[in-house]
């Protein structure tokens, strides 16, 4: 193939891609949605995947609560865990890691 029908092909291609990437531009998925309402149907990524907000330290403490934890001393936010200071069902005192979403125990440890 020849330099002059190479550059017809790319010139070609380019063009191509630039219609798509207007029809993309103007709002419009090709369905007769529009950008925003697209959106709403399937917000973009960076929504879908951002961290839900932190429980409060009351939530937190209601749900220890519930789970037979008693005395709860100290909440504190560390390195993406709520770190907890109580004792269990026993009246041993415990260090519990939580996640700050869900309130999930992650990890726990008895302290003498």
């Amino acid at each position: 193939m020849n330099i002059k029908a190479r550059k017809m092909i790319a010139i070609a291609l380019s063009s191509g891609a630039m219609v798509l990437a207007g029809n993309v531009n103007a709002g419009s998925d090709g369905a007769g949605i529009n950008n925003k309402e697209a959106q709403m149907v399937n917000p973009p990524a960076a929504i879908q995947n951002a961290p839900e907000p932190n429980l409060t330290e009351q939530e937190i403490t209601q749900i220890l609560e519930s789970q037979g934890y008693t005395e709860i001393k100290k909440i504190e936010l560390e390195k993406g865990k709520y770190e907890v200071k109580a004792r269990d069902a026993d009246g041993r005192r415990v260090e519990i890691y939580a996640d700050p979403r869900t309130g999930e125990i992650l990890k726990s440890k008895y302290k003498e």
